[in-house]
């Protein structure tokens, strides 16, 4: 016969608990839900948070800046090659 001591019965009653108090948790718990906007260019493909516009009018600003910067290097890309991959996410901390 096996006869449980006293601690080893409340250890089990405590992990019991504490696997009660997670799954509560995780049921509680509700996952965020973000729509994502996506707005291509020719050289850069940006996805954000926010509304499509903003997001359309952050990829313009991109292009622009883009080619500014190829214009003083000298150095020409062509459309669709390569495309930079943008994330625009907002700061929670």
């Amino acid at each position: 016969m096996n006869l449980a001591t006293p601690g080893s019965v409340f250890l089990h009653r405590g992990e019991d608990v504490f696997r009660l108090v997670v799954i509560a948790l995780m049921l509680l718990a509700s996952p965020a839900h973000a729509i994502w906007n996506k707005a291509s260019s020719d050289h850069f493909i940006v996805y954000g948070e926010g509304p499509a516009q903003a997001v359309g009018t952050y990829a313009e600003k991109l292009e622009t800046f883009g080619s500014q910067l190829a214009a003083r290097s000298g150095r020409q890309t062509e459309p669709g090659a390569n495309r930079l991959i943008v994330f625009l996410v907002t700061d929670t901390s």
